[in-house]
């Protein structure tokens, strides 16, 4: 089954868990474990 995810939902969800690193993968192809910031304010649509 799959589900339509919106950006606003990805927001939502990293606020909630407070994510600091993100797995990836490289142009390598080697999986890389990146550190991340956050700000749910760059988030929000223009007029809100």
């Amino acid at each position: 089954m799959e589900q339509e995810i919106t950006l606003r939902d990805l927001a939502n969800y990293l606020d909630n868990i407070g994510i600091q690193f993100l797995a990836t993968i490289g142009l390598d192809g080697k999986p890389k474990v990146r550190p991340m910031q956050y700000n749910p304010r760059s988030c929000k649509r223009a007029g809100e």
